[in-house]
């Protein structure tokens, strides 16, 4: 929902990045092996007005993992965008209008 709510509003383009890691065959079946150097990667990215930004979505009371928190330091400390953790749409909104 935080997705499409993102794509509604002005001269923005936001998308779900996969997290959950690929699906691989094995001798027994289909199994999901995560992605080693996608650790950490947030769950939405997007533009707005030519600005990037991520934003991990986590359930209410939730929090960051070390390897999540390491990724979106990094990601700000380059210099690619603003980084947020919402926990609700109204709280995605609220961190949309700070870009």
């Amino acid at each position: 929902a935080i997705v499409q709510m993102l794509n509604y509003l002005p001269d923005t383009f936001a998308w779900r990045q996969e997290t959950s890691g690929l699906p691989v065959r094995t001798k027994t079946g289909w199994q999901v092996k995560s992605n080693v150097f996608e650790r950490g990667k947030p769950d939405i990215a997007g533009s707005k007005n030519g600005k990037s930004f991520v934003m991990e979505v986590k359930m209410p009371g939730g929090y960051l993992k070390p390897h999540q928190v390491s990724w979106l330091d990094d990601y700000e400390r380059r210099g690619k965008g603003k980084k947020f953790v919402v926990h609700s749409i109204e709280e995605a909104e609220s961190c949309w209008k700070e870009i």
